[in-house]
């Protein structure tokens, strides 16, 4: 379901599906709609994207155990270029944060992340290259995303092996050079999952490379660039995060992404 989650309604869902499932038999799926789409939010009778988030963990979240959202963030086209979308960050650090508080309750709350792997008539752009891929699963990861998803996984509109329409097709059965890519990367984080899951976001810094280029959406983050004891500075030569986790016994770890 990706709606409004007013009143009842989706509790009412969710302890059907347990009536009817069981638990521990999956999971009902609920995703809430990007903050770039406010009309539809405030359609759906809210005043602001954070009243929309906040009833979500004060009603559903504490039940589900999760926020899934989605947020796609290239868009453009062969005439106007490739574009990032300037609150791509300020979203997910904004997710991450209220995950965050969750944390030392009795209903903690981990975050859950979707991929954008198509164009649309909206002016999201298609994929180019493994790197649109990467870019994104690492920033979900480097805002301390438990689970990744795929928009669009399988396409149900005509395809072959050269389209750049999702990762499958369903007609066909097909597989894009898009699934491979997201097999490449899926791969890579195998490699490093052990490691991400035993720690726990606790924030993020962040470094402008080029003082005389702002890059907007570091501009546009809600907080600051955090501060570690243990990093006494943090530069690079093109624009770059650096996550900070903090496992159950106290170490410290970092993870670096390169945010060009």
């Amino acid at each position: 379901a990706n709606t409004k989650q007013d009143d009842s309604s989706l509790d009412e869902l969710y302890k059907k599906y347990i009536a009817l499932n069981g638990s521990g038999q999956g999971e009902p799926m609920v995703n809430l709609f990007p903050s770039y789409i406010g009309s539809t939010v405030s359609n759906q009778g809210y005043k602001t994207y954070d009243d929309y988030i906040t009833k979500y963990f004060e009603t559903i979240a504490p039940q589900l155990g999760y926020i899934s959202f989605d947020f796609y963030p290239f868009k453009g086209n062969a005439y106007t270029g490739s574009q990032l979308k300037t609150a791509y960050l300020s979203s997910l650090d904004y997710i991450a944060r209220k995950c965050k508080e969750t944390r030392d309750s009795s209903s903690p709350v981990e975050m859950r992340t979707f991929i954008q792997t198509v164009g649309d008539f909206t002016g999201l752009r298609s994929m180019t290259s493994i790197g649109d891929i990467r870019f994104q699963i690492y920033c979900s990861l480097g805002f301390g995303s438990r689970e990744i998803k795929y928009y669009k996984y399988i396409d149900e509109f005509e395809a072959d092996a050269d389209s750049d329409w999702a990762l499958l097709s369903y007609k066909t059965g097909e597989y894009t050079w898009l699934y491979d890519c997201a097999k490449t990367v899926n791969n890579e984080v195998h490699q490093l999952e052990d490691v991400i899951l035993n720690f726990e976001w606790e924030g993020v810094m962040y470094n402008n490379a080029d003082p005389m280029v702002d890059n907007q959406n570091f501009a546009n983050m809600l907080s600051q660039s955090m501060d570690h004891p243990r990093i006494a500075s943090f530069t690079s030569s093109e624009d770059a995060l650096m996550t900070c986790m903090k496992d159950g016994d106290g170490n410290d770890g970092f993870m670096l992404i390169n945010f060009t």
